[in-house]
């Protein structure tokens, strides 16, 4: 087995990659994987997960467990009704 190959590149017009791997044979089957380099990826303006999960309609973040208590005992008392 082989070891990985790492590159870097550019994509070229019309979202195209050219790679080149003359260690590789003609035929021989490889796996390709494409991340973005870590300065673009993140470019925005980093939050907490807790801000994110904020704005996910329906999900409620829990700070600690009487949060959690107090928003279920809310739901269990509208059911009742």
């Amino acid at each position: 087995m082989q070891a990985a190959l790492q590159i870097q590149t550019k994509v070229l017009k019309g979202g195209r990659i050219e790679v080149v791997a003359p260690q590789f044979s003609i035929g021989e089957l490889v796996n390709i994987i494409i991340l973005p380099l870590a300065d673009t990826e993140f470019s925005g303006e980093r939050r907490s997960v807790l801000e994110i999960s904020d704005e996910v309609n329906g999900h409620h973040a829990f700070r600690n467990a009487e949060d959690a208590d107090r928003y279920l005992a809310e739901e269990r008392s509208l059911w009742e009704r």
